[in-house]
């Protein structure tokens, strides 16, 4: 089962737990029972399959349909939007689709290539380089002559 919707749909996770000889995947089960509400009646029967909307109990051709079924349900409405606003340290919230795309490009670049490491590691050597009060001294502090 695990392998089958692994190849027809391998946008998905799909997870085996032992839960008879591992506690701690028996607590993650018991977790799982509560979440979804599963009767009393029906715990403690493997295989379970959790689903974002579902569970199922045992399997055969049944419930393999009605799985794929859930499947195909969950990812028919998983659905991204892009923001329409982004917020950028310094200038505030910025309106993307009101921006052109090399503006756009430019900025995020300036604001991504920004290193405060290398700033620190700039200063400190003009500083070094300050401290010495001799413009000869400066290219022997750093062995070019």
């Amino acid at each position: 089962m695990k392998d089958d919707l692994k190849v027809k749909y391998p946008q998905i996770v799909v997870k085996e737990c032992e839960v008879f000889y591992n506690s701690d995947n028996k607590k993650i089960l018991n977790e799982f029972y509560e979440k979804y509400q599963v009767p009393e009646k029906d715990r403690g029967w493997v295989p379970i399959t959790f689903t974002e909307k579902k569970y199922f109990i045992g399997f055969n051709a049944q419930v393999a349909n009605e799985l794929d079924a859930c499947v195909k349900e969950c990812l028919g409405s998983e659905s991204i939007t892009a923001p329409q606003k982004i917020k950028i340290p310094l200038i505030g919230e910025v309106n993307i689709s009101k921006v052109s795309l090399p503006v756009l490009t430019i900025l995020l670049g300036a604001i991504d290539g920004f290193n405060p490491c290398a700033m620190w590691v700039l200063l400190f050597l003009i500083a070094l380089l300050l401290n010495t009060r001799s413009r000869k001294k400066m290219p022997k502090m750093w062995n070019l002559r």
